[in-house]
């Protein structure tokens, strides 16, 4: 017993020499996540696995259309303009890019500043990666079982949409944790961004599985959820904007992105009801794919900057 009790004194004092303070701080936070979310964050990360289970489920049992050899040369074009237009924002990520390497050279960087700017760059290439291969006839395109014409559901779109819907509510709630370390945001993010990402999942899914039934459950499944991601956007939105700097310009920011989200989701529903064409919505994707990446990427180094002259004299978390 006692040879048990100096191991384990010992094996405790490496610990204590490995990990720092805030290390210690930071796991514990993570252990305790459940804990510290609120109701409407619970309620949305329930959402996860029950889009995750349902996904796997329905690839166990369920049999999936056929993919479409190539893709139709209207929509093409569009893919291949939407990857031309992305030209536009490659200039200000071209800035972004330069802006990052300053920041990171400077005496004292402003590490909230660099994260956002990584995160437009990331963004930015999911976007020219997807359109990209879209534009090149690469779009794993499956018939859409949920339409009445059996039109084309691009699998490289939802794959790439998978990275980019939770980059983007993290872009757009980010910032309203003025005064809070990466580790606390991703913490408190951690249920809209899982349940976002399976949300394209469930929602791409149900759209090419053979069985009415098992695919309008993916998809009404998927329409549910992000209605779960809406309420606890609602929620965080009114914890923190009356503690954050420039509460109006990030309450528009946020307004913006939840207005167009709301629009993909019926246009999603619009065309698979037969009430838009194939070609207008993939049309309307990739607008507002591109505008949406410009709009937000402006401005968050607006308000970035405006917020760097008013608190000049406050410091920065090193996350």
């Amino acid at each position: 017993p006692s040879f048990h009790a100096a191991l384990q004194k010992t094996n405790m004092a490496r610990t204590a020499d490995v990990q720092s303070p805030s290390e210690a701080t930071a796991y514990s936070k993570v252990c305790n996540s459940w804990n510290s979310w609120p109701l409407t964050a619970k309620v949305c990360f329930l959402f996860t696995p029950a889009q995750l289970l349902a996904c796997i489920y329905a690839c166990a049992w369920y049999e999936v259309g056929p993919m479409i050899k190539g893709s139709k040369e209207d929509e093409l074009e569009i893919f291949s303009m939407a990857r031309n237009a992305l030209i536009i924002p490659m200039a200000l990520i071209s800035l972004v890019a330069m802006y990052h390497v300053v920041e990171m050279c400077s005496a004292k960087p402003r590490h909230r500043a660099l994260i956002i700017s990584r995160v437009s760059m990331f963004i930015f290439m999911v976007k020219m990666t997807y359109y990209t291969l879209l534009s090149r006839g690469y779009g794993l395109a499956f018939q859409n079982q949920r339409c009445y014409d059996l039109r084309p559901i691009y699998g490289t779109r939802y794959a790439g949409w998978t990275f980019a819907v939770p980059t983007i509510v993290f872009m757009n709630l980010y910032p309203l944790m003025d005064e809070h370390r990466l580790i606390d945001v991703l913490i408190r993010l951690f249920p809209q961004l899982a349940a976002s990402l399976t949300y394209c999942w469930a929602a791409g899914l149900g759209c090419i599985l053979y069985d009415p039934w098992m695919g309008w459950f993916l998809c009404i499944l998927a329409c549910v959820a992000y209605l779960a991601i809406i309420v606890d956007e609602i929620a965080f939105v009114g914890e923190y904007i009356s503690t954050t700097s420039q509460p109006v310009l990030k309450g528009i920011s946020i307004g913006i992105k939840e207005v167009m989200f709301v629009l993909y989701t019926l246009v999603y529903l619009l065309g698979n009801w037969g009430f838009m064409s194939s070609y207008a919505v993939q049309a309307f994707y990739s607008a507002t794919d591109i505008g949406h990446i410009a709009v937000m990427s402006s401005l968050l180094f607006l308000y970035w900057n405006v917020d760097d002259v008013k608190r000049s004299g406050k410091p920065d978390h090193q996350d």
